[in-house]
């Protein structure tokens, strides 16, 4: 490779560039798919992070979850299906807030003094399928009054001690006591409390309900039964419900299918590119070498070798590329961390799985550069005046 890295030290600039250019492209990956996994946290976190086998909801909800409504006597026939241990109510519900921080200070504040924000309301049944399972600080509210917020919201006035006031005919308070990871809902801050809280909060909001009823319900199934097949079971027999396992649940949620597309087609779209870029630089560095590689070729040198040393300088390239993207996705998401907004963070296995991928399309675009050393021809030396051939 002595040779390979020769030439490398000879054009510094260029190569320089190159790596540049894969380490800005790689960096849009990687900052892209952190912000798609804090998009994504904070759209269904509350569904992901909760103890539940299966998510059911009211097959007309399109898998929109503000849009259903599950009675109770889908409740109760859903607690009856064969291979179901327990059931617990969920409800979501968007309500406007007033956040009082326990140190008396406040964000941005209408005319009136209040600070207002849309606020995700989700109630659970403490105990039941449905309780969230990531707390970090504090503990899980245990009766009316008391909430549950995300750690990545608690200097926004969600800290535990704080007050959130929902404003309504009548308003109702809920005091945080506890906080746990990536429980956010539809993106606002979220405030997680038990289903009397949820009830207080709904009626105080339409005094005139009659009741309240329960958004969709999380499922825990029997042991050694499969949710699949439970979930099944309950299409089968509860009519106007619609039951999925957790995980489809999530990956079905409206928001949620729109946004994984739209990012994977930039990602596709942005692979492609960084195969261009390898492609079109070492084809015409190849191009530009073809004279002096065929005379290696006819001292001796194996065109194996000439590709293999080629191919050494893409590895080399690449690997460098990413290194530099990684240390720009780290500043830039460490800058996005320390100013607060969407929890984003660096997954190392997303990481690893896009400079693989990188990699992969990088060494493919090579492919066409590493086919013309594969033709040169010894016979080339002696017909190229350049080369000092005769003709």
């Amino acid at each position: 490779m002595g040779l390979a890295t020769s030439e490398v030290r000879r054009s510094k600039f260029r190569f320089a560039l190159l790596v540049g250019a894969v380490g800005l492209l790689g960096f849009l990956i990687l900052f892209q798919q952190a912000l798609l996994g804090a998009l994504l946290t904070t759209l269904r976190g509350a569904l992901v992070n909760q103890d539940g086998d299966v998510v059911v909801l009211s097959d007309s909800a399109d898998n929109n979850l503000e849009a259903s409504v599950l009675t109770p006597s889908q409740l109760k026939a859903i607690d009856a299906v064969e291979g179901v241990d327990s059931v617990g109510r969920l409800g979501d519900a968007t309500v406007t807030a007033v956040v009082r921080p326990r140190d008396g200070s406040g964000t941005a504040t209408d005319a009136d003094g209040t600070a207002t924000a849309d606020v995700t309301l989700w109630g659970f049944e403490p105990g039941r399928p449905g309780t969230p399972t990531t707390l970090a600080k504090g503990r899980l509210p245990e009766r009316a009054g008391e909430g549950l917020a995300s750690t990545d919201t608690a200097d926004g006035g969600y800290g535990i001690g704080d007050t959130v006031t929902i404003k309504g005919p009548t308003d109702t308070e809920v005091r945080i006591v506890g906080l746990a990871d990536d429980v956010r809902f539809a993106v606002a801050p979220t405030v997680l409390v038990t289903w009397d809280g949820y009830e207080e909060a709904k009626r105080a909001l339409n005094p005139a309900a009659t009741s309240v009823a329960a958004t969709a319900a999380a499922v825990k199934v029997a042991e050694g039964a499969d949710p699949a097949g439970v979930a099944e079971a309950i299409n089968r027999a509860v009519g106007g419900a619609e039951a999925r396992t957790t995980a489809d649940a999530v990956k079905k949620l409206p928001a949620v299918t729109s946004l994984s597309s739209t990012f994977d087609a930039i990602f596709g779209l942005t692979y492609v590119v960084v195969a261009l870029v390898i492609g079109f630089f070492f084809a015409i560095l190849t191009a530009q070498k073809r004279e002096s590689l065929t005379l290696l070729h006819a001292l001796g040198a194996p065109r194996r070798w000439l590709a293999l040393r080629s191919l050494g300088q893409v590895v080399a390239v690449l690997v460098a590329g990413m290194v530099l993207a990684v240390l720009l996705t780290v500043g830039a998401v460490g800058g996005m961390s320390r100013s607060g907004g969407l929890p984003v963070r660096v997954d190392p296995a997303s990481t690893a799985t896009t400079a693989a991928i990188v990699m992969v399309f990088g060494l493919i675009a090579f492919i066409p550069s590493a086919l013309r050393i594969r033709r040169l021809k010894v016979i080339e030396a002696v017909q190229r005046p350049s080369l000092g051939g005769l003709s």
